[in-house]
């Protein structure tokens, strides 16, 4: 979808997002001791239901399962080269469940408190790795969530 069509799509009409797809995969007891996002790659038919239950509740955008996508998060779970796969088979699952004119939205987060792995890294570099595996996997759209530190926003 080019961003023309997205525009013009966001002048016409009211566009309804998805939820959260944390808070989904907490109640179908995933918790904080494994990667949420690298479920796309080890809980694929869970991830997709839920896209399936925001299709069949009406919306319009679903958000891929690639909040914390990025090197620096990946990391706590030994997933740091991941991002790319991650983020393809996120995109891939969202589109499965995807109809018509529904658009994909790959979900950036936060870099998060650096480790040390990457306490010297650009962040602006963690932020546009996952970036541009969403883009080349054929999101429709990015979007950066819950930005609250200056850092994360600059970048």
């Amino acid at each position: 979808m080019s961003i023309d069509l997205f525009a013009d799509r966001l002048q016409k009409d009211l566009l309804v997002f998805d939820g959260a797809m944390g808070t989904e995969l907490y109640r179908k007891n995933f918790f904080i001791n494994v990667s949420f996002e690298n479920l796309v790659l080890t809980a694929p038919d869970t991830v997709q239901s839920i896209h399936q239950s925001y299709i069949d509740s009406g919306c319009d955008v679903l958000t891929t399962n690639t909040y914390s996508a990025n090197a620096n998060k990946l990391s706590r779970f030994g997933l740091a080269d991941k991002v790319e796969d991650i983020c393809t088979a996120a995109v891939k699952l969202a589109r499965k469940c995807a109809h018509g004119d529904t658009l994909v939205a790959g979900s950036i987060g936060p870099a998060g408190e650096l480790t040390e792995a990457y306490k010297n890294c650009d962040r602006a570099e963690l932020l546009s790795a996952p970036a541009k595996a969403l883009a080349m996997a054929g999101a429709d759209l990015i979007i950066f969530e819950s930005l609250s530190s200056s850092a994360d926003v600059a970048a």
